[in-house]
């Protein structure tokens, strides 16, 4: 169920689409937190958090895909 309105099959397709992606993005995330423990970085300036997290989030993209 959603909110979002559909007038046509190619909006509605377009609307579970998006929700099939964001299990891919929960996925992501958790990875980055529990797999890159990103979370418990203590960096003191925002470059070096961004180049961090920069790091880490290709990192937790390519462990994604690993073969389970």
């Amino acid at each position: 169920m959603t909110n979002l309105t559909a007038t046509d099959a190619f909006e509605a397709e377009e609307k579970v689409n998006w929700y099939r992606l964001r299990w891919k993005i929960e996925e992501f995330f958790k990875t980055l937190k529990s797999g890159c423990c990103v979370e418990q970085c203590r960096l003191n300036t925002a470059t070096k958090l961004t180049k961090m997290i920069t790091l880490k989030s290709i990192i937790a993209f390519k462990l994604m895909y690993i073969p389970k």
